[in-house]
């Protein structure tokens, strides 16, 4: 081989190297480029909404879009554990592939936590926590407090027994649970008749059908009327039967929809059933636990409303357990209706119950706001960094501002109740000042006299002490009085002891002197002779 061939040799050898070098660097530099656009598309998207669980390889299933020429159907666990922080000791863990994985995961963690509490009220302060963290408006809120607090407090039960069906989801679940509570062991048949009546207002404006604008406006007004027949027909104290038979297929007629017909009815029999003893509510209120767990629209949503309505038919003595148990089965409901798949149905109407944006945004909403009882953010950084990993901050960011509407919402809505109770009461303050200046007028009235009163008897106290101390001193005269008596008698007895015997020599001297006279006129006889 010439030296020219040698050179050239070297030559290429060196060339090889460098585009080796090259090549690696290029190769290096575009997957640290891939990876920085992988992390910051997780960062804006988040992680898939559903995926399938790993098979225990270093590889596991990660179908996500990167860009227009990018797409994954996998990804290193040891890439996953750099894109999503552990998220601190109390919710935080193993990075997921998904964000339903990711909430399965903390739905274990928060029912573990609860289970695992020290006693029924440790048990239900978590629950009330957590689902007073998830409330999204100011209804769920009142209604959980009055499940999990308010029920427990022998001064508040009415009220709570009313606001538990506040948790429910729609107006007419609500309504149902009222109804439910309105019925008491013994009927109240005039309340509760009322609350049923609502019931019905609520479910039926869910029949209005209607091709256009117009007709939907005209079947609400029919609709409407209807409705007024069968209120006018059940009255406060009485039911007309017959013009409540007639009201009903008046309604009937003007609904479609089988399912709302069918509850329909159901509540216009139980508007012309009687509820005058235990036994005739018992009826009625099994009859209203069937109507609201039928308007489910999922497994989880059933079991909640069945434990809603155990705890309003259990005649005002529900126990800790039975309130632990229809807690945790509302707060089961936020997680498995957010991790059932986004193409879930509900049962016999083929609808779906949500689409993947809404399944996302009820997925942010739980990571999210699942620690927002915590004093202040920098004690949630650990948890929100992996959250905001996770759902992406055009999620979080979205459901941020979601949820501050609905705070706003609650606090409008907090002003408007507390707007309304200052109204009650200054109207009951101006009355009960006025009472209150006419109590004080009496009371000074009374003060008055009893003044006079304690004159009374502080003058009376003082004519009795003096009459006391006349009694002492005149019993202390009678005791020497009754010793200078005893003294006298004993003397008086002594001059008649004595009296007696000078008696007894006069009436000897007397017969002395009888005898001698009797001598001497005998001498004087003597002497005549």
């Amino acid at each position: 081989m010439g030296l020219l061939s040698k050179i050239l040799l070297v030559l290429n050898l060196l060339a090889a190297g460098a585009f080796i070098y090259l090549a690696s660097s290029v190769w290096g530099k575009r997957q640290e480029w891939t990876y920085s656009v992988f992390r910051h598309t997780i960062a804006l998207k988040g992680l898939p909404l559903e995926g399938e669980s790993g098979t225990g390889s270093e590889d596991v299933p990660f179908d996500y879009q990167v860009n227009d020429q990018v797409r994954l159907n996998t990804i290193r666990k040891s890439t996953l554990q750099k894109a999503i922080p552990s998220g601190g000791s109390e919710f935080g863990g193993e990075p997921v592939n998904s964000q339903t994985a990711e909430l399965k995961r903390l739905q274990q963690k928060i029912f573990s936590q609860i289970d695992g509490a020290d006693g029924n009220p440790a048990k239900l302060n978590l629950i009330l926590k957590y689902l007073l963290n998830l409330a999204q408006t100011g209804a769920h809120r009142d209604g959980a407090f009055a499940l999990l607090r308010d029920i427990l407090n022998p001064a508040r039960v009415e009220g709570a027994r009313i606001e538990i069906g506040l948790l429910a989801r729609t107006p007419s679940q609500v309504d149902a649970l009222k109804a439910l509570a309105a019925i008491g062991d013994k009927g109240g048949a005039v309340t509760a008749r009322r609350a049923i009546l609502d019931l019905l207002k609520s479910t039926a404006p869910l029949g209005i059908s209607g091709d256009s604008a117009d007709a939907r406006a005209e079947a609400e007004r029919s609709i409407r009327n209807a409705v007024l027949d069968v209120e006018k027909a059940a009255g406060t104290d009485t039911v007309d039967r017959a013009g409540l038979e007639n009201a009903r297929k008046k309604l009937n007629d003007l609904i479609n929809n089988e399912d709302i017909k069918t509850t329909l009815n159901r509540v216009i029999e139980l508007l012309a059933a009687p509820l005058n003893d235990a036994a005739q509510a018992e009826n009625a209120r099994k009859s209203l636990r069937d109507i609201v767990v039928a308007s489910a629209r999922s497994e989880s949503e059933r079991n909640a409303l069945n434990a809603l309505a155990e705890v309003l038919m259990s005649d005002k003595s529900a126990t800790a357990e039975n309130l632990i148990a229809a807690g945790k089965a509302v707060l089961q409901v936020y997680f498995d209706e957010a991790e059932a798949p986004a193409t879930l149905t509900k049962e016999g109407s083929g609808k779906k119950i949500f689409d993947p944006s809404e399944k996302a945004a009820q997925i942010a909403h739980i990571l999210i706001f699942i620690d927002a009882d915590k004093p202040d953010f920098s004690a949630r950084w650990d948890w929100q960094q992996r959250v905001m990993a996770i759902v992406g901050m055009k999620r979080y960011v979205e459901s941020a501002n979601t949820q501050a509407i609905a705070l706003a919402d609650m606090a409008q809505r907090l002003r408007g109740i507390l707007r309304e109770e200052e109204s009650v009461f200054r109207a009951n303050y101006a009355d009960q000042s006025r009472s209150a200046t006419l109590l004080g007028d009496q009371l000074s009235g009374l003060n008055l006299e009893l003044s006079g009163v304690q004159n009374q008897k502080n003058n009376q106290e003082a004519n009795l002490n003096d009459r006391t101390r006349e009694r002492e001193n005149l019993e202390r005269n009678l005791e020497d009085n009754k010793v200078s008596a005893k003294k006298f008698l004993a003397d008086l007895a002594e001059r008649e002891k004595e009296l007696f015997g000078l008696l007894q020599q006069l009436n000897t001297s007397r017969d002395d002197m009888f005898r001698l006279e009797q001598q001497l006129r005998k001498k004087e006889q003597e002497l005549k002779k």
